[in-house]
C-alpha cells in the first residue's frame, strides 16, 4: 500500500510542495531570528549608550577624579544588572586599541561598539566573574583617556538560543504537517482512483449499470465523473438499443424470410407446362419480389436511422424556408389525400426560417404525413401547420382525424420496430417514428404527441430557429380544430 501510495503523482507533487513550503518557511523563520537578534543587540547598545551618557554627564559637570570615583562605586555596587566599567589612561591606549580592532571597524578615536569575551577585558576590570560574551562601548575622552562600558550578554544569548530552538521546532512541525498533508492528499486521490478502477473493471466484466461514484463537493473529480457517467449512460443506451434492434430485427424479419423461402421452394417444385401454372409462378414471383423489397426497405430504414444518430457534423445545414417547404409538400400530399377522399390543409406563418438539414426535415415530415394518410379513414382530415409559438420556438405540426395512439404508448412508439396491436396487420416495419425521433434529436428539438379527439397531433418544436424577422406570435391551435 505504501509503495502504491509513493508511486502516485499526487503524493509526489505533495511531497515537492511540502519541501518547498518547508524551505520557504525556514527562510522566513531564519529572517525572523536575524531580525530578533538585531533588535536585541540594538536594545543592548541603547542601554550602553544611556549608561555612557550618564557617566559622561558626570565627567563634563565635574572633573576626571569625580568620574573615576563614580566608576569605582558602580563597579563595587551589587546589582542584578551586570555592567563593566573601565577608564584607561594614555599609557593604556594601545591595549584599548587592540580591543577595538577585534571588530571590523577600527577605533579611530571615536565611540565604538564591540562584542568581546569577558576574559579579554579582565585585566582592566579585575573581576573574577565567569567568562562570557560582553558587549562594550568605548568612548574617547580628552587628554587621551578612554571610557569603556560593557554589559552582560548571557541573558540575551539565552533568549536568542530559546528563540532559535522554538524556530527549529516550528520548522520541524511545518515539515511534518506538510508531509502528513501530502500523504493524506495522495491517499485521498488514490482512494478515488481505486473506486474508479473498481467501477471500470465491473463495467468491463459486463455490468453496464455501474457508474462512477460522486461526492457532494463539485471538484474536478466530480466533474470528470459526471462526464464519464453521461458517456456511460449514452453507451448503455446505444448498446441496449442495438440489442433491442437485433432482437426486433430477428423477430420481424423471420416471417418475411420464411415466406420468401416457402415461395421459392414452391416455385422450384411447381410444374410450368400449363398456362395456369405460369400465372401462378408469376404471382409467386411478384410476392417474392414484394417480400424482398420489404426487406430492403427495412434495412435501408435501419441504415438511415443509424446514419442520422451518428451524424455530428452540420455541413449540410442551411437556412430553410419552412413556409415554402410546407407549401411544396402540401401540393404533393394533397393529391395523395384526395385519392383517399381525405381533406388536406396547409397553414403557415410567413417568413418562417429554420437553420437545419432541409432533406432530413422534409423526410421527417414525409414520414408523419405518410402515417397520417395511412391511418386516417375516408372523409377524414389532415392538417399540416407551421407557426411561431414564441420568439424562441418554431412549431411544425401534423394533425389527423385517424385512429390515433393511446397516451400510454406515446413514448413506446418511438422505439424501433414498435407496432401497436391496432395496426399490426397493416404494411410497415415500425421504423417511421423512430426515424422522426432521430432527426428531431439531431436538431436538438422536441417532439410532442397529443390526442386530436379523434386522431393524433404530432408537434416538432425547434428552439434555435435564429429568425430575426419572425411574424407576431399566433395563438396555439386547439387540439380539436379539424
Amino acid at each position: 500500500m505504501i509503495q502504491k501510495l509513493l508511486s502516485t503523482t499526487a503524493f509526489r507533487l505533495s511531497l515537492i510542495y511540502a519541501l518547498l513550503f518547508s524551505m520557504v518557511a525556514a527562510l522566513a523563520l531564519g529572517a525572523a531570528y536575524w531580525m530578533a537578534a538585531k533588535l536585541v543587540q540594538q536594545q543592548i547598545d541603547e542601554r550602553l549608550q544611556l549608561e555612557t551618557n550618564v557617566l559622561l554627564s558626570q565627567y563634563y559637570s565635574g572633573n576626571f577624579a569625580d568620574l573615576s570615583r563614580l566608576i569605582s562605586r558602580r563597579t563595587d555596587k551589587q546589582s542584578t544588572q551586570f555592567f563593566v566599567y573601565a577608564l584607561s589612561s594614555p599609557q593604556q591606549h594601545d591595549f584599548f586599541r587592540d580591543i577595538a580592532t577585534q571588530e571590523t571597524n577600527p577605533l579611530n578615536y571615536s565611540a565604538t561598539f564591540a562584542t568581546l569575551p569577558l576574559s579579554v577585558i579582565t585585566r582592566t576590570t579585575a573581576t573574577g566573574r565567569k567568562d562570557f560574551d560582553t558587549r562594550v562601548l568605548i568612548t574617547p575622552l580628552p587628554s587621551g583617556y578612554q571610557l569603556l562600558v560593557g554589559t552582560d550578554m548571557s541573558e540575551a544569548e539565552q533568549l536568542l538560543e530559546h528563540i532559535a530552538s522554538v524556530l527549529l521546532i516550528a520548522i520541524g512541525v511545518i515539515l511534518a504537517a506538510a508531509l502528513l498533508g501530502g500523504w493524506r492528499m495522495g491517499q485521498s486521490v488514490l482512494d478515488r482512483v481505486d473506486r474508479v478502477h473498481h467501477t471500470a473493471k465491473e463495467i468491463i466484466e459486463g455490468d453496464l449499470n455501474q457508474r462512477l461514484p460522486l461526492k457532494g463537493r463539485e471538484d474536478e473529480f466530480n466533474r470528470l465523473s459526471k462526464v464519464v457517467n453521461e458517456m456511460l449512460d449514452r453507451l448503455q443506451t446505444v448498446m441496449v438499443s442495438m440489442r433491442d434492434v437485433t432482437d426486433n430485427l430477428a423477430h420481424d424479419l423471420r416471417n418475411p424470410l420464411n415466406r420468401l423461402h416457402h415461395r421459392l421452394e414452391a416455385l422450384r417444385l411447381m410444374p410450368s407446362a400449363s398456362e395456369a401454372g405460369k400465372e401462378t409462378q408469376e404471382t409467386e414471383l411478384d410476392n417474392a419480389i414484394a417480400d424482398v423489397n420489404s426487406l430492403i426497405a427495412t434495412f435501408n430504414a435501419i441504415l438511415n436511422i443509424t446514419q442520422i444518430e451518428s451524424r455530428v457534423q452540420h455541413d449540410r445545414w442551411e437556412e430553410v424556408d419552412v413556409s415554402s417547404m410546407l407549401e411544396d409538400m402540401g401540393e404533393v400530399y394533397a393529391v395523395v389525400a384526395e385519392e383517399k377522399n381525405i381533406a388536406f390543409q396547409v397553414y403557415s406563418d410567413r417568413n418562417l426560417r429554420l437553420r437545419a438539414d432541409k432533406q432530413l426535415i422534409a423526410q421527417a415530415l414525409a414520414n408523419l404525413l405518410d402515417n397520417a394518410i395511412k391511418y386516417t379513414p375516408a372523409h377524414g382530415k389532415i392538417r399540416l401547420q407551421a407557426h411561431r409559438r414564441s420568439t424562441a420556438e418554431l412549431v411544425i405540426s401534423v394533425c389527423d382525424s385517424g385512429i390515433g395512439i393511446p397516451e400510454a404508448d406515446y413514448q413506446r412508439v418511438f422505439e424501433r420496430f414498435t407496432r401497436l396491436d391496432a395496426v399490426r396487420n397493416t404494411p410497415g416495419n415500425g421504423l417511421g417514428l423512430s426515424m422522426v425521433k432521430a432527426i428531431v434529436n439531431l436538431h436538438k428539438a422536441d417532439i410532442e404527441l397529443s390526442d386530436n379527439k379523434p386522431g393524433l397531433c404530432v408537434r416538432l418544436i425547434f428552439t434555435d430557429s435564429g429568425n430575426e424577422n419572425a411574424a407576431e406570435t399566433p395563438s396555439e391551435p386547439q387540439a380539436g380544430y379539424l
